[in-house]
C-alpha cells in the first residue's frame, strides 16, 4: 500500500513516520533454509537494523516464543530494537 499523494505520510516520494530507518529480522537459530548467517548478512547491509535470534525451529518465533513476541510487540509498537546479539531462549 502507498501513501495518497499529499498525505502526511506522503513526503518526496517515499514513506515518512518515526519508525522508518531500522529495521528488525527475526531469525530461528535452527533453520537449514534460512540460516542465521543470512540473516545477519541481511541486517549488515541495512542501516539501523538488528537480528533477533529465536532458537527454536520453524518460521513461526512470534507464536512458539515469550522473549520473541515482547521483542516483536515492542519493536512494533514504539520502535526499540532489541540489544544487538539479542537470544531469545
Amino acid at each position: 500500500m502507498r501513501p495518497r499523494h499529499g498525505s502526511r505520510l506522503h513526503a518526496r516520494g517515499r514513506t515518512a513516520n518515526r519508525h522508518a530507518g531500522f529495521e528488525l529480522t527475526i531469525s530461528g537459530g535452527r533453520l537449514p533454509a534460512t540460516p542465521l548467517a543470512w540473516a545477519e548478512s541481511l541486517a549488515k547491509g541495512i542501516k539501523g537494523s538488528r537480528v533477533l535470534t529465536s532458537d527454536g525451529d520453524g518460521h513461526i518465533a512470534y507464536l512458539r516464543n515469550a522473549c520473541a513476541k515482547a521483542s516483536i510487540d515492542r519493536c512494533l509498537v514504539s520502535g526499540t530494537l532489541p540489544a544487538p546479539g539479542t537470544i531469545c531462549r
